[in-house]
C-alpha cells in the first residue's frame, strides 16, 4: 500500500521486501516519471532522439558513452537481487501504464512510456559513478586555490558566497 500524506510524502506499507521495492518504484514514478524517461534516454545513449540533433557535443558524448550494461555484466548481480530489482521496476512500470495522464513533457515531445528495466537501474548506478568521478578534480583545484590566494580571495574568485565551500581536504602525495 502506497499512501501520500498532506505534504505528498509517500508512506509504503508492505509485507515483503519485494512489495516494499514495488512501492518505492511506484512512488518514484509518481513524482519523477519524466525524469526517469530522460535518464533512460541518457543511459541508453539516445539523447538525439529526444532533441532530434546530433551536433551537440554533450549529446554525442553521452551517446558514445552509453551506460547500459549487457546481460553478461549484470551476472554478478545475482538472481536473488534480480527479483528485488525487478519488483522496483515493476512498481515504476505499473504506475506509468496505469496513470490517467502522463506528465506534460511526454505530450510536448510526442513520447510514450517505455518500460524501465533492471538494466536501466544498473545503468543509472554506472552513470552516477561516472559523474562523481570528476568531483575529485574540483576538490583539488579548490584546495590549491585556497592554499595559493587564501580564503577570502578564493571565495571572491569562485564567488559562491558559501564559507563551507572550502573545508579541510587531505590530498595524497606520492611520498
Amino acid at each position: 500500500l502506497n499512501l501520500q500524506d498532506e505534504k505528498s510524502i509517500p508512506h509504503i506499507f508492505a509485507h515483503t521486501i519485494e512489495d516494499t521495492l514495488f512501492g518505492m518504484g511506484y512512488a518514484e514514478a509518481q513524482d519523477r516519471l519524466w525524469a526517469l524517461k530522460i535518464k533512460k534516454f541518457l543511459i541508453e545513449g539516445r539523447m538525439s532522439e529526444l532533441f532530434g540533433r546530433k551536433d551537440y557535443p554533450q549529446i554525442t558524448s553521452a551517446e558514445t558513452l552509453s551506460f547500459m550494461m549487457s546481460g553478461h555484466e549484470c551476472e554478478p548481480f545475482g538472481l536473488r537481487n534480480e527479483k528485488k530489482a525487478q519488483a522496483y521496476c515493476d512498481g515504476i512500470n505499473y504506475y506509468a501504464r496505469n496513470t490517467k495522464l502522463l506528465p506534460i513533457e511526454f505530450y510536448i515531445f510526442w513520447l510514450d512510456w517505455e518500460d524501465w528495466t533492471i538494466e536501466n537501474s544498473l545503468g543509472m548506478i554506472a552513470f552516477s559513478s561516472f559523474s562523481l568521478e570528476f568531483d575529485w578534480m574540483y576538490e583539488i583545484a579548490s584546495q590549491r586555490l585556497l592554499e595559493t590566494v587564501g580564503f577570502d580571495l578564493a571565495l571572491q574568485i569562485i564567488n559562491y558566497g558559501s564559507k563551507t565551500l572550502f573545508r579541510e581536504v587531505t590530498i595524497m602525495s606520492e611520498e
